[in-house]
Order: C-alpha cells, then sequence, then structure tokens
C-alpha cells in the first residue's frame, strides 16, 4: 500500500559462481538491476553475447507452433480449465542438458523447414501439371516451337490462346494465305479461351500478321520444356505423388513428435530462463576471477537475500550509498483489494521518491465512477459474475488478471448505483417487484418534486460533488505530501488556500445556480462568509504563485496561479460525465427493451420468443460492452487529468525486478509455493 524502502547493494562472487549468483537474484524476484559503476576502471563489462540462445529461443517457439497443428484442437471448455504445470526451476533447467529433449527439438525444427520446402515443391509441381494439362493434346514438340530457317525463308509455329469472342474469326484465317495455317484445338480451356496453333511463313503478308494480332491471339511460352507434353504432364504426375508421399511421411512422423509438446514448451521456458540470467549480466561488470552486479533491493529483503547469496561460498551481498543524483525505484506492495488499481497507476507512471503512492488514494474513486458509469444492477450482477469467473479461473491457473479485478469491483459499485436508482436492465419500474425499487422509492421522496427530470437533475448535481470531493481529496493529499517533504510553510498556506477557494465557492455556485437555495438561506450571513472564503484563498494563492518570481513577475504568476480558480471549476464540470454516461445506458437499455416487443411476430406465443430473445441478448450485451468501454476510459481520464494533476507527478522509475516470466509453465522457485507461478 505504500512504497517500500530500498536500498542499493553490491553483489560480489568468484567468477565461477556467477551463474549461481544469478540463479538465486532471480528467483528471489526482488533484485532490481542498477547501471554498472563505471568508476571501477579495473574491472570491465561482463555481458554475454546472448543473441545465440534468443535464436534458438525463436527456434523452439516456431517448433511449438508448427507442432501445435497435429494436436487434437482443444476446445473452449477444455482452454478455459487447463493448468499450467508447475515445475521446479531446477528441474526446469536440467531440460537444457537433456540429449533427447534436444534431439526432438532440432528434429522437429528440421521436419518444418522439409514440409516447407517440399509443400513449395509440391506447390510449383501442381501449377506446372495445370499449365501442362491445358496442352496435353498437342502434338508438336514444345522445341519444335518458335521460328526455323528453312531454304526458302522461315517459319515460325506458335501455340497460344485467344479470347472465345475472336474463335470464329481466327478460324476463318486459315487457308487465307497460302504461307499460313490457323489449326484449332479442342476442347477450349476451362476459363473458355480458345487454344490455337498458328504457323507463319516469313513471306506472308505483314496484314495477316497484324490481324492475328487484333484478334487477341496470344503465344504462350513453353520455355524450355523439352519432349512430348503428356510425357512431361506425366512425369510431373509422379513427382505430385511423390511429394505428397513425402510430406505425408513428415507430417507422420511430426504427429509422432507432437507428443512431445508439453516437453517442448518446459524447454522453451527453460531457455528463457537462462536468457534472462545471462542477460543480467548485461548490469555487471568481471575482473580475471571476479564479478559484481549492482541493483536495488527492498529492505525487508535485504537479510533473506544476503543469507542465499552467502550460501554460495565466495559470494556476498552489501549495502552501499548511492550517487549523489540516483533516484532509487520505487517498489510498491500493494494489498490485494487495491492491487487491480496499480495496472492504471502503471499507466500512467510511477511514483517518484516525493510521491505517495496514488493507488489506494484511487481505488475507491475509481470503482464507484465505473459503477455510476455503467449505472444499472442488472449490468452490475452480469459484469460482476463475469470478472468474478474470470478472476477464479486466472487464479486457478496460477495467474492474475488485474483487469477483471477492476471490472470486478466495478460490478459491484454498479449494482449499488443501480439499486438506488432503479436501474434494472433498463425495464420500467412497475414491472419489478417492489423489493427491487424500494431504495430507489425512497431515494425518489427525497426529491423535491419527486419527478424523473428532477430526480436526473439532482444525480447529476451528485456527480459533480462526488467531483468536488475528489478534487478535495487531492489537495489535502499534496498538502501531505509537502509536509512530509519538509516544505510545511509552502504547504500550509498554499494549499490552504486551494481549500479556502473550493469551500467557498462550489457551496456558493451550488445554491445560487442549481439548487435554488437549498443549502442555505442566500440572504443570510452564510452567503458572505463563502464568499469570504473564496476571497481569502485567492489572495492566498496569488501570493504563494508569486513568491518565487522578481518585481512585476510576482503579479503576473500570482494572477496564473489565481486563475487556476477557474480550473478547479471547470475539473468539477467535467465530472458530468459521468452522469452523461450512465443516463445514455440507461436511454439505450430502455430503447433495447421497447424495439424487442416493437418486432412483428412478437405476438405470437412461443415464435416470439424465437424473436425477442436474440434482441434482448445482443442489444444488452453490446450495451454492457460500450458502458463498460466508455466508463473504463472516462474514469481513467478523470484520475490522470482532474486528480492526479493535484498531487501526483508519476515520474518515477519502476521497480523492475530480475525475474523471468515464464510462457508455459509455472516455475516453482525456492520458497514458493507451487500453486503460485511467476507468471
Amino acid at each position: 500500500m505504500a512504497i517500500d524502502r530500498v536500498s542499493k547493494t553490491r553483489a560480489i562472487c568468484h567468477s565461477s559462481e556467477r551463474d549461481g549468483l544469478l540463479a538465486i537474484l532471480e528467483s528471489s524476484g526482488g533484485f532490481h538491476p542498477a547501471s554498472p559503476d563505471d568508476s571501477q576502471d579495473w574491472l570491465l563489462p561482463a555481458g554475454l553475447d546472448t543473441s545465440a540462445i534468443a535464436g534458438r529461443i525463436d527456434e523452439l517457439e516456431s517448433v511449438i507452433g508448427f507442432l501445435r497443428e497435429f494436436r487434437p484442437k482443444p476446445g473452449l471448455v477444455e482452454k478455459l480449465g487447463t493448468v499450467p504445470r508447475s515445475i521446479p526451476a531446477d528441474r526446469l533447467t536440467a531440460l537444457l542438458h537433456d540429449g533427447d529433449l534436444l534431439w526432438s527439438a532440432r528434429r522437429a525444427w528440421r521436419l518444418a523447414m522439409l514440409i516447407s520446402e517440399r509443400s513449395g515443391d509440391l506447390q510449383e509441381a501442381r501449377e506446372e501439371e495445370s499449365f501442362l494439362s491445358a496442352w496435353a493434346d498437342l502434338d508438336i514438340l514444345p522445341e519444335e516451337l518458335g521460328e526455323h530457317g528453312c531454304g526458302c525463308g522461315s517459319l515460325t509455329i506458335h501455340a497460344g490462346v485467344c479470347p472465345a469472342s475472336s474463335r470464329e474469326a481466327l478460324t476463318a484465317l486459315d487457308g487465307s494465305e497460302p504461307l499460313a495455317a490457323v489449326l484449332e484445338l479442342v476442347p477450349p480451356n476451362p476459363d473458355g479461351t480458345a487454344r490455337f496453333v498458328v504457323c507463319i511463313h516469313s513471306a506472308a503478308s505483314e496484314e495477316l500478321r497484324q490481324e492475328i494480332s487484333r484478334l487477341g491471339f496470344s503465344p504462350v511460352d513453353f520455355g524450355h520444356r523439352k519432349g512430348r507434353v503428356s510425357d512431361l504432364l506425366e512425369s510431373e504426375r509422379r513427382r505430385i505423388r511423390a511429394l505428397e508421399k513425402r510430406i505425408t511421411e513428415f507430417e507422420t512422423e511430426a504427429a509422432a513428435l507432437s507428443d512431445r509438446l508439453p516437453d517442448l514448451e518446459e524447454l522453451r521456458d527453460a531457455a528463457g530462463l537462462l536468457l534472462s540470467r545471462l542477460s543480467a549480466t548485461g548490469a555487471g561488470l568481471a575482473g580475471d576471477r571476479l564479478f559484481t552486479i549492482q541493483g536495488w533491493v527492498r529492505d525487508r529483503d535485504f537479510d533473506r537475500l544476503a543469507a542465499s547469496v552467502s550460501g554460495l561460498g565466495a559470494a556476498l551481498l552489501e549495502r552501499i550509498e548511492p550517487d549523489e543524483d540516483e533516484e532509487p525505484p520505487s517498489a510498491i506492495t500493494q494489498r490485494e483489494v487495491f492491487d487491480p488499481y496499480a495496472m492504471l497507476t502503471e499507466m500512467f507512471g510511477s511514483p517518484s521518491p516525493s510521491d505517495p503512492d496514488p493507488t489506494p488514494l484511487m481505488a475507491p474513486f475509481y470503482s464507484l465512477f465505473l459503477g455510476i458509469c455503467i449505472g444499472d444492477a442488472g449490468y452490475g450482477a452480469v459484469l460482476a459474475a463475469l470478472a468474478g469467473a474470470g478472476i477464479l479461473l486466472e487464479k486457478r491457473k496460477g495467474r492474475r488478471n488485474r483487469l477483471f479485478g477492476i471490472l470486478f469491483h466495478g460490478g459491484i459499485a454498479a449494482i449499488l448505483v443501480g439499486t438506488l436508482f432503479g436501474g434494472w436492465f433498463g425495464m420500467d419500474r412497475a414491472s419489478l417487484p417492489s423489493f427491487m425499487t424500494a431504495p430507489a422509492a425512497l431515494l425518489d421522496s427525497l426529491v423535491p418534486d419527486g419527478s424523473s427530470y428532477s430526480v436526473s437533475m439532482q444525480f447529476l448535481y451528485t456527480t459533480m460533488a462526488l467531483g468536488v470531493v475528489q478534487l478535495l481529496a487531492g489537495v489535502v493529499i499534496n498538502f501531505v505530501k509537502r509536509w512530509r517533504n519538509g516544505e510545511r510553510a509552502t504547504a500550509v498556506l498554499e494549499q490552504t488556500g486551494w481549500v479556502l477557494a473550493a469551500v467557498g465557492l462550489f457551496p456558493w455556485l451550488f445554491n445560487h445556480y442549481l439548487l435554488e437555495g437549498v443549502l442555505y438561506d442566500s440572504t443570510g450571513p452564510m452567503d458572505g462568509i463563502l464568499l469570504f472564503c473564496l476571497f481569502a484563498g485567492a489572495v492566498l494563492i496569488f501570493i504563494m504563485g508569486g513568491r518565487e518570481a522578481r518585481g512585476f513577475g510576482k503579479v503576473g504568476l500570482g494572477m496564473m496561479a489565481a486563475y487556476g480558480i477557474v480550473n478547479l471549476l471547470a475539473d468539477a464540470l467535467s465530472y458530468s460525465r459521468l452522469f452523461a454516461l450512465s443516463l445514455s445506458g440507461g436511454i439505450i437499455a430502455t430503447v433495447v427493451n421497447q424495439i424487442s416487443r416493437m418486432l412483428p411476430g412478437t405476438d405470437i406465443p412461443g415464435f416470439g420468443l424465437l424473436i425477442t430473445i436474440p434482441v434482448l441478448v445482443f442489444g444488452h450485451v453490446f450495451n454492457i460492452a460500450m458502458s463498460v468501454l466508455g466508463g473504463f476510459i472516462h474514469t481513467a481520464r478523470l484520475q490522470f487529468v482532474e486528480y492526479f494533476g493535484k498531487f501526483y507527478e508519476g515520474t518515477g522509475v519502476p521497480f523492475s525486478p530480475l525475474q523471468y516470466k515464464s510462457q508455459y509453465v509455472n516455475i516453482i522457485r525456492d520458497n514458493q509455493d507451487p500453486e503460485g507461478g511467476s507468471r
């Protein structure tokens, strides 16, 4: 829930213990590598070339994808119910020395290459067969086509095609001149083009040549083919059968190797684990007999990790002083209920050393605002049920999906909001049981005239009031932040100015322009008190805003700071989007219900359900998806822009421990429960 204290450390070992040291640091999951200390010029960078193992990992990924094609496709239920295997880290790394498994991986890779090559050859052979099949009845040898010299000139023979529309005209040219012959081959091609053999002597007229060309005759290039076309076709068909047989043999062998797919997946994670450890050498330095690496460790983890390192023998882990300008990473440990919202904090940026951890300060607001955006108890129940099922499935697989956690909390909040406002799948309140509408009826009775319009307006004002509460919370958090950072006078004066301005501005505006004097008597002394608070806050903001400038600069910066009161009002108005999203979702839900009743045939017993149910399901599922998407984005925007802008910088360095995130199995590391993988 808070930012953990961290210390900069240095691990030193004999060079022979390097791999063991890196294994301990990686298994701990609590060592954040730091840049090497270049002041120790007697040590050299220890980074290793990992391109070879990275290439092998890519090959393994290809092999796994290749062998999956020969495994039965799992159904949806099987996919959801599959639990990753849990394997101890030492047993996993031992697979890297399993000769039989390594041979299987290399053989599968070779089979993938052979099948790819033979499939390419087969494709070419089939294309050749298709070409030769079109000319199987050609009696002229391919090498006899083309131009041939003779004693009285030259003779050109072409086999080619022409459009079906020109077939008769081209056939009519046969015998039109004694030195030319046009012979049609039947049947025509499957695409309708006609096949011809055209013989033209060099002494034939140019007009004949042009007419043949005009009719669309196109010679076919037979290339370097020799022999009778029918013989070539039979040879190509024998080649196709041989290729198909060979590919079948390869696929049969690959199908047998696919039984080792789980082992190959484990090998892939073993290689990934090795790569992550070897990549960490890039943060280390080495001498002839020494290896050292610097990094950050949580204070609470230091003693345990130091003891593990000392267990190697010629190795130790010690605390060192960081450089003057070096910023420690932000190591945050969240409570389970707040952990899903750490995803949003990471999207914005990690806290700097002067920042508080914003995650628990944001989580209640975010879940409530997301619930308001959804605004329907029925939708909330569906969302909470689906997200809860997702959480259980992920937990069963040893993983944690933060998005499911956020959606589950948002669904619970939507149930609360929808119950208070009577929203149940957009249904008319009159058609609902009384226990489902009782909270909404009680809330409506508190509104002066109880009309739908008045209730909606009060809902709008409520969302804006919630915005004011969150903005004031941001101001108070900023006060605490500065107080803890030693800026106590600034914290008191500046943040008091913002609190006074907000306390004076918003009640006065709400009472005069929105609530028509409901909050207090506008003619009484409260009006003056609120305006005094607003004025006093503006003066404090003006003074503190220009305190660092000189001369007229103080006035300019002070006025700019005081103008922030207007921005504060704009920030509060931004929260009206919560009302807009909730209202639009409710209207769409109502429209979906109305459409389902208006379709023709819905009044026919039995048949009407076949029409109504798909419309209701599709319409409400679509509306839920749009409500969740819009609510997620707009609520995040309110946190990032309006709320975080009051106290949070988010310019820190995230704590990124050296630990491999497995792809296929749960890695059981030292002192780790088999149920908790390192995914």
